[in-house]
């Protein structure tokens, strides 16, 4: 069977449209993409369309992201992300559909503007990071290969965690160690690298800031250069006013101290 060509729309940046994107990289699969103009929506994925053409077939739409990762496995039967055994591939299916459901409370954490608020929020996405980090404890959480599906939708989570952590300190990743690590292995590996520049990571540090959201407050100066990496140490121009504006150090949780 001819392998169709795909073209991926979305948001640019979009933590569901970068796990497409890193499940076919990591399999040397190219992609076309498609770039819509709108801000990215933590809480909405409903604007991604994957759109698969063949010859002599009539083209065919995806909407839902976990069919468009269903798709790149089954377009590569030689390169298995999911495990071959009906009832952990099953566990696994489970796993992706828990991790989408952390982007929309992690854009709750994002925008909450009141202690209380915020708390609410961090102890769901504490809850839910909590369900992964169990998932991570067995073996069954991996292929073969150590990388799995599952890995392709955690890389874009663990990467804006990481951010927010090292921009505001806040901790949001404290107590889960699989999670730390995982990151870590993850995030090292080229091909999620190149899925996840460099350029865009303080995206949603910067958004949270600018919305005045509880979890980036203004009353300590946030280390912007701490998410950045090897791009900290590139010249800041002195007429830069957005940088000289952002390059404040920020407390992260709120008055409540949820997680103090």
């Amino acid at each position: 069977m001819t392998a169709p060509s795909l073209s991926l729309a979305a948001p640019e940046g979009h933590p569901l449209a970068q796990a497409v994107a890193i499940s076919l990289a990591v399999r040397g699969t190219s992609l076309e993409r498609v770039p819509l103009r709108q801000p990215v929506d933590l809480a909405d994925d409903t604007a991604l369309r994957l759109t698969c053409r063949r010859a002599a077939q009539p083209q065919v739409v995806l909407r839902d992201p976990l069919a468009m990762l269903d798709l790149t496995e089954d377009l590569h039967p030689d390169q298995p992300l999911h495990p071959r055994d009906p009832v952990r591939r099953a566990e696994h299916r489970e796993g992706l559909a828990l991790v989408r459901t952390v982007f929309p409370v992690l854009d709750q954490v994002c925008n909450a503007k009141a202690p209380r608020e915020l708390d609410l929020a961090i102890h769901l996405l504490r809850s839910r990071l909590t369900r992964i980090e169990t998932l991570l404890a067995s073996a069954q959480a991996t292929s073969g290969s150590g990388f799995s599906l599952l890995d392709t939708l955690l890389a874009p989570l663990l990467w804006r965690l990481k951010a927010l952590d090292e921009v505001f300190d806040s901790f949001l990743l404290i107590g889960f160690g699989r999670l730390e690590a995982r990151a870590g292995w993850l995030l090292a590996r080229p091909e999620v690298r190149g899925e996840l520049p460099a350029a865009r990571r303080l995206d949603l540090p910067r958004q949270a800031w600018e919305r005045g959201a509880l979890v980036a407050r203004r009353d300590e100066q946030p280390d912007w250069s701490a998410a950045l990496g090897p791009e900290a140490a590139e010249p800041v121009p002195e007429n830069n006013l957005l940088w000289r504006t952002l390059n404040t150090k920020v407390r992260s949780i709120g008055d409540g101290g949820a997680l103090r």
